[in-house]
């Protein structure tokens, strides 16, 4: 008998032991919606639900490392790709249509806070959202026109053919400048951006030597925002809905490599 509670008491004192490391495991989740403008009659924002075409990067908090992350609230741990695609973000298996997510945040202070970029392809609009955890669950996309955003989308070089980035600029859109901020150095590789059929028309062959945001120069700037040796001082308008592509020259297969930034306006 003896023999059967040690027994007993040394499977306990096991799962005690090894409790900690699960519960370093967090599932966070939010509903998003968009901003377009205009009040509700108590002074509210009048606020739409997004539940398709969302892609959305976990970051540590403070850093721009990819967290990895994993399936929300399964009794197993299934792997979920970050950056979260449109299609994960929509499917009933993986997000449900919304920000959701299981992680173990690398928040050195306390263990609890991740960083997000939710973007909605639909317009290329961007929330940025700085310590996010459990306790939140509403993320709101500023949408109005007529107003200069910040947009982001993620890179990478699974292919060295021109991808579709997922950002769709809607027609009358303003495109002011783009920006590539790099995370991995790839020396003598390039990145190209554009309009389908007009690869090259936003950046052509800009280097991703470095790491870090890089000044795009007029020899590197595509015709879209250059006029002759100077950048085009309105940008460029879409006249149709339009999406938007990279090439890198060097193939990485899912590498996560960085971010486009856009900076653009929509018409009324």
């Amino acid at each position: 008998m003896k023999r059967l509670w040690i027994i007993i008491f040394a499977i306990v004192l096991a799962f005690t032991l090894a409790a900690p490391a699960q519960a370093e495991f967090q599932d966070m989740w939010a509903k998003v919606y968009k901003y377009t403008g205009g009040l509700n009659s108590d002074g509210s924002m009048k606020l739409a639900p997004v539940t398709s075409g969302v892609t959305f990067t976990v970051l540590a908090k403070g850093a721009n490392t990819a967290e990895t992350l994993y399936v929300y609230g399964k009794n197993t741990y299934i792997a979920l790709a970050n950056p979260v695609s449109t299609t994960n973000f929509a499917s009933t298996s993986y997000c449900n249509g919304q920000v959701q997510f299981r992680v173990d945040p690398t928040d050195s202070s306390n263990d609890r806070y991740v960083d997000l970029l939710v973007t909605d392809t639909n317009g290329g609009f961007t929330a940025f959202v700085k310590d996010f955890d459990k306790y939140n669950h509403t993320i709101v996309i500023d949408e109005r026109p007529n107003v200069l955003h910040h947009g982001v989308i993620a890179y990478n070089a699974s292919t060295t053919d021109a991808t579709n980035l997922g950002v769709t600029f809607l027609k009358g859109t303003v495109l002011r400048s783009v920006q590539v901020e790099n995370l991995t150095a790839m020396s003598e590789k390039t990145i190209s951006l554009g309009r389908s059929g007009a690869a090259t028309s936003l950046i052509n062959s800009e280097s991703l030597t470095n790491t870090g945001y890089i000044t795009t120069s007029i020899s590197s700037t595509g015709t879209d925002l250059k006029s002759g040796s100077d950048f085009a001082p309105n940008g460029y308008v879409f006249s149709s809905d339009t999406s938007i592509y990279s090439t890198v020259d060097s193939q990485m297969a899912n590498s996560f490599l960085g971010f486009i930034h856009y900076y653009f306006s929509k018409g009324r």
